[in-house]
């Protein structure tokens, strides 16, 4: 069944959003019922689930499946203070400022600093610190919030995308983009 949700991951990768969402919602189902539902084989396919979820524009039903994998993994590694357990809540701050909504945007602060928290200490300089300051610099956008700060982290985003990606990546299109609104 991980090979089943690997080639939904493979279709993800190529666009093809609802052939995967059918892969992943099979392999999370059969992995629930063999290994069960908090088991660190459910953690990766459940994961990809709800990214292809939340890229069909159902970010409200991808906060569910992501606060569900933040669970699994904080109760697999025994603490919140772990790289995958980060990565989770960078992808839970996205599809929350994308619900949008005083509590949501509320939740999405925190999710994204704990995420940015955890990788200027683990990750600095690498790709994931400077996703995360995405992710927060595009909340405060929403929310109007800081907007030095906003600069700040756009800025520390392309710095590390510059050494860190090839020239035309989408991530260093995507923060030279923001860095122009």
């Amino acid at each position: 069944w991980r090979a089943v949700a690997f080639l939904g991951v493979a279709k993800m990768g190529l666009g093809r959003l609802e052939e995967a969402e059918g892969d992943l919602v099979r392999a999370v189902a059969a992995l629930e019922r063999t290994a069960g539902p908090s088991s660190y084989q459910i953690r990766g396919p459940l994961r990809f689930l709800a990214e292809v979820v939340r890229r069909r524009g159902r970010s409200v039903e991808s906060i569910g499946l992501e606060r569900r994998v933040r669970t699994i993994e904080v109760g697999l590694f025994g603490t919140a203070d772990h790289r995958d357990v980060a990565a989770t809540d960078r992808r839970l701050g996205i599809a929350l400022t994308e619900v949008g909504g005083a509590d949501a945007l509320a939740e999405a602060r925190l999710a994204l600093d704990r995420a940015v928290a955890f990788d200027r200490v683990h990750r600095a300089g690498l790709v994931a610190l400077g996703e995360s300051l995405l992710a927060s610099a595009r909340l405060r956008l929403r929310t109007g919030d800081e907007p030095a700060r906003r600069r700040a982290e756009l800025e520390e985003a392309a710095r590390i995308f510059a050494t860190r990606l090839e020239p035309g990546s989408t991530l260093r299109r995507e923060v030279a983009a923001e860095l122009g609104r």
